[in-house]
C-alpha cells in the first residue's frame, strides 16, 4: 500500500497534478489515518465521497477499484462508496477532477399552525377552498421513522398514505433501482411490516408529522395531511442525502406530480457559500414542481465561526478553537477553514502558554505557496495530543480550503490550542468549528473571539435552491404527561425569533434564513420504537386506535421542526400551482410574510427572521393573484363560466347553438383530469373528484376554442 503511495505521488508530480489539487483536504486526512493504521475496521475502510469527473467512462475505472456508483449528474458530479484505499488512485484517473468526502450528517401543532395562518388555508376561509396538501408529494429524508404511525393514515385512518420508504441503513432487503444500498419498500404491506428504519431517535417521525400528519382526532396534526408521503432513512452522510432527494423526486415524476422535500438536517462542513458538491446537486435537482426546504440550523448562540478581512500581507487572524468532549476525558475539535478565490493562504497550529503568555510549540504550516503540499501532523508537547492539518485548493470555486482535525489527552492547565492563518491584504477568511464547538479568544490581546454570524448550515442554510427556515417561540413551556407543572423551555420570549436559530448570511453574501416558522414547543408525532425512550420523557399525549395500537405525540424544538412547518405550507401552494420553483416560493414569501415588532420592518438583509414569519393563507392569496386567475364571473368570448368553490361545481354558458360544447379540464402540469360533454346551456359540471387548485379549462363550441385558468 505504501509503495502505491508513493508511486502514485510521484506519477502526479511527474505530470503536474500535486494530489492536492484532486483529494478534498478531508479525504487526504483519511488517506493518511489508512495509512497510519488508524483506521482498522472493515467498515471503516469505506467512505461515501463525491467525485467529479469530465468523462463518464472513468467511473467504470473507479467500479474496477471497488467503487459503488451511485446517483449521476449533469455537472460531473456523481456519489459514490469507494474503499479509502482506492482514494489515490480514483484521484489519478485523468477524467477525474476532484474527489470530496461527504460528511456526517447531525439531525437537527396545535398552536403553531393558527399562528401561522395554515388553519385558514385548511377549512377554506374567504372562498377559496379547502387546500391540504392533495395531488402533492411530500418526501423527507431524516431517521427515526415509526412507518405505521396513525398520523400517516389518510384522514379517516384507513389507507397509508405512505407509497415508498427507502431505507438506506438496511442491511437485507432489495436496493432501489440504481442503487446499491439499503432496503425499497414499495407497498403498504411491505412497509408496515418492516414497522420502523432505526431505534435511536424519533426524530423523522416528529418532523413527517409537523408537514403532513392527518390524525384529525387530535389537535396535533400537520400543515398538509392530504399530501402523499415518500420517506428515506438515510445513511449518516450528506452523499446518502442527495441519493435520497433524488430518489424522491424520481419517484414524484413516475407518478406526475409536484414535490417538495424537507431536510431538518446538517453540519458544518463546506464553504457556506453555495457552491459544495452537495449544493450544486441540490440545484440541478430543483425545478418546476421540485422544491427543496431545510432547516437553517441550531447554533443561533454559538460563536463556531470566525472570520477576518486582512488589512496587509503581514496580517493574521489568531483563534483557540474548543474542543468537545469525546469521552476518557479526551477532545475533538474539526474545524474547516475557507480563504478568498486566488489569494494566498496559510495555517499553522500552535500550542500557547497562558502562563508565559507565549507560543511554546508550534507545527509547520500547509501553504498555498508550496506547490506539492503534504498534510501536516503535528503532535503536542508531552503527548497531550495531536492535530492535522490538510489544504486544497477547490475545484469548483477556486478557494483554498484547510481541512483540520485535533485530538486533545488532558492537556496541561494554561496550555492552549490554537490557529494561526495569514492571508494577502483585501482577502477574506472564513472559518467554522464543525465539531461542535466554538472559538474564543480567552480575552488575549491580539486573538480572535468567534461570532454567530454565519451560522447557517451546509445542507439547509446554504444552497441557493433551497429554502432555509429560521425558527420563532408559539410557545415558552409544556406539561408532559404524568407531571403536574409546565417545563420552560428556555427558547426566549414569545412570538420572538428562537435563541438557537442560526444567523445568516452565507459566506458569500446572500440573506439566510429565507422565512422563519415556529419551531419551539411542537407538538408532533413519535415513534414508539425510539429506544432511547425521549419521546416518553417529552411525551404529552398517546392515542389507542380501534386494535388497541397506542401511538404517541411528542414535544420537540429546534429549526428541525421549523423547516416541516413550511416544507407543509411550500405543499399546499404546490397544489395551487403545481410548477412553483424555489424563486416563486421566495417570491411569495417576500409579498406575504409577517412582520411585527420582533421581526422588524421588511427587509433584503435580515440575516436572522429572513422574510418574516411565514404566513400560510397569505402566500396563497398572493399565488393566486399573480397566476392571472379570474376566480369568479369568467367570461371569454362567448363562454362563461361560474365556478362555486363551496359546491365544487362550475356552471357554463356558450353560444346558444344547437351544438354541443365539449369541457377539458387540465391541472397545472398540463395532465388531463376531467372532459365533459355538454348539451344544454347553462349545464353544471361537478369537479368534487378534484382536489382545490389551479386548472385549465379547454372550451370547444362551434369551432370556437377558448382556454381559461380557475380555481377550483
Amino acid at each position: 500500500m505504501r509503495k502505491n503511495i508513493i508511486f502514485l505521488t510521484l506519477l502526479l508530480l511527474s505530470s503536474g497534478i500535486t494530489m492536492a489539487q484532486k483529494l478534498s483536504p478531508k479525504a487526504q486526512t483519511l488517506v493518511g489515518n489508512y495509512a497510519s493504521g488508524r483506521m482498522k475496521s472493515v467498515n471503516n475502510q469505506l467512505v461515501s465521497v463525491y467525485i467529479k469527473t469530465t468523462d463518464v467512462s472513468a467511473l467504470g475505472k473507479v467500479e474496477a477499484l471497488g467503487g459503488k456508483i451511485g446517483s449521476r449528474f449533469s455537472n460531473g458530479y456523481c456519489t459514490a462508496t469507494v474503499p479509502v484505499d482506492a482514494l489515490e488512485s480514483i484521484a489519478a484517473i485523468d477524467a477525474v477532477k476532484a474527489v470530496k468526502v461527504a460528511s456526517d450528517v447531525k439531525l437537527l401543532m396545535d398552536v403553531a399552525r393558527e399562528d401561522a395562518g395554515v388553519d385558514k388555508v385548511q377549512s377554506g376561509t374567504e372562498g377559496f377552498g379547502k387546500y391540504d396538501g392533495s395531488g402533492v408529494v411530500v418526501g423527507v429524508v431524516d431517521n427515526g421513522f415509526e412507518f405505521g404511525h396513525i398520523d400517516f393514515y389518510d384522514t379517516e385512518g384507513k389507507k397509508l398514505r405512505i407509497s415508498r420508504v427507502w431505507n438506506q441503513n438496511a442491511v437485507t432487503g432489495t436496493p432501489p433501482e440504481g442503487y446499491t444500498y439499503g432496503a425499497e419498500y414499495t407497498t403498504e404491506e411491505a412497509i408496515k411490516k418492516a414497522k420502523y428504519d432505526v431505534r435511536t431517535t424519533f426524530h423523522g417521525t416528529h418532523v413527517t408529522g409537523i408537514a403532513a400528519g392527518s390524525d384529525m382526532t387530535m389537535p396535533y396534526y400537520g400543515v398538509a395531511p392530504g399530501t402523499e408521503l415518500v420517506l428515506v432513512s438515510f445513511n449518516q452522510n450528506d452523499a446518502s442525502v442527495v441519493d435520497g432527494v433524488k430518489y424522491i423526486f424520481d419517484y414524484a415524476k413516475s407518478v406526475g406530480k409536484p414535490a417538495v422535500v424537507n431536510l431538518s438536517l446538517g453540519q458544518h462542513l463546506g464553504p457556506h457559500d453555495g457552491t459544495s458538491a452537495m449544493d450544486q446537486v441540490f440545484d440541478e435537482l430543483s425545478g418546476p414542481g421540485r422544491i427543496i426546504v431545510g432547516a437553517a440550523g441550531n447554533e443561533g448562540y454559538d460563536a463556531l465561526h470566525a472570520s477576518k478581512i486582512f488589512a496587509s500581507d503581514t496580517d493574521s487572524l489568531a483563534t483557540f478553537p474548543e474542543y468537545t468532549t469525546s469521552g476518557y476525558g479526551s477532545g475533538v475539535a474539526v474545524i474547516d477553514i475557507w480563504g478568498t478565490q486566488g489569494a494566498k493562504m496559510s495555517v499553522r497550529a500552535v500550542i500557547y502558554d497562558s502562563f508565559k503568555k507565549t507560543i511554546i510549540d508550534q507545527s509547520d504550516s500547509v501553504s498555498t505557496s508550496d506547490k506539492n503540499a503534504r498534510p501536516v501532523t503535528f503532535k503536542f508537547p508531552s503527548s497531550s495530543g495531536y492535530a492535522k492539518l490538510a489544504l486544497a485548493i477547490d475545484p469548483d470555486n477556486g478557494k483554498p480550503n484547510v481541512y483540520v482535525e485535533s485530538v486533545s489527552y488532558n492537556t496541561l492547565i494554561g496550555r492552549k490550542f490554537g490557529l494561526i492563518v495569514k492571508s494577502e491584504e483585501g482577502a477574506t477568511v472564513n472559518m467554522w468549528n464543525a465539531g461542535g464547538g466554538k472559538f474564543t479568544d480567552y480575552n488575549i490581546k491580539g486573538w480572535t473571539d468567534g461570532d454567530t454570524d454565519c451560522t447557517v448550515g451546509e445542507i439547509g442554510g446554504t444552497a441557493n435552491s433551497v429554502i432555509s427556515v429560521g425558527a420563532y417561540n408559539t410557545k415558552t413551556k409544556f406539561i408532559p404527561m404524568n407531571y403536574t407543572y409546565s417545563q420552560p423551555l428556555n427558547t426566549g420570549k414569545l412570538s420572538d425569533i428562537a435563541n438557537f436559530s442560526s444567523h445568516g448570511p452565507t459566506a458569500d453574501g446572500r440573506t439566510k434564513p429565507d422565512v422563519a416558522a415556529p419551531g419551539a414547543g411542537i407538538v408532533s408525532a413519535a415513534s414508539k420504537y425510539d429506544s432511547s425512550s425521549e419521546y416518553r420523557t417529552l411525551a404529552v399525549a398517546t392515542k389507542k386506535d380501534d386494535a388497541g395500537n397506542l401511538y404517541y405525540y411528542s414535544i420537540n424544538m429546534g429549526t428541525s421542526m421549523a423547516s416541516p412547518f413550511v416544507t407543509g405550507t411550500v405543499a399546499l401552494w404546490l397544489q395551487a400551482d403545481p410548477t412553483l420553483t424555489a424563486d416563486k416560493v421566495r417570491d411569495i414569501l417576500r409579498h406575504s410574510s409577517r412582520h411585527d415588532d420582533f421581526t422588524g420592518e421588511a427587509s433584503d438583509n435580515n440575516y436572522i427572521w429572513g422574510t418574516g414569519k411565514i404566513d400560510a393563507f397569505a402566500g396563497l392569496q398572493y399565488l393566486v393573484g399573480t397566476n392571472g386567475i379570474r376566480q369568479t364571473d369568467i367570461s371569454d368570448g362567448l363562454f362563461r363560466i361560474l365556478p362555486n368553490l363551496s359546491d365544487r361545481t362550475v356552471k357554463v354558458f356558450f353560444d346558444e347553438t344547437d351544438r354541443k360544447a365539449d369541457v377539458v379540464v387540465y391541472n397545472a402540469m398540463g395532465q388531463k383530469v376531467a372532459r365533459h360533454s355538454l348539451s344544454s346551456n347553462g349545464e353544471t359540471i361537478d369537479v368534487s373528484n378534484l382536489p382545490h387548485g389551479l386548472y385549465v379549462l379547454k372550451l370547444s363550441n362551434a369551432g370556437d376554442v377558448h382556454s381559461v385558468k380557475v380555481m377550483l
